[in-house]
């Protein structure tokens, strides 16, 4: 059996920001505990991607200008299948 984890990550990793949009290579900081802990899963899960490189990991590919998902939520039924 195959198993799959979907992480919907968060601009809170980026704390408060310096400029609008926030690319993704602005700082990362967090103000609070939640921020925090979104940006722990991150840094496992890049853990976990760097010694199992056959996992895919979604996010920069978007057909949108910059290449990143634009909406304000994800039906998680895109991501199975």
């Amino acid at each position: 059996m195959e198993e799959k984890i979907a992480f919907s990550s968060s601009t809170t990793v980026y704390g408060d920001p310096q400029e609008l949009p926030i690319p993704e290579t602005a700082k990362l900081h967090t103000t609070n505990s939640y921020e925090s802990t979104k940006l722990f899963i991150e840094n496992i899960l890049n853990d976990v991607y760097r010694e199992l490189p056959h996992l895919n990991i979604f996010g920069s590919d978007y057909d949108t200008p910059d290449g990143t998902g634009v909406r304000d939520y994800i039906r998680f039924s895109t991501w199975t299948y």
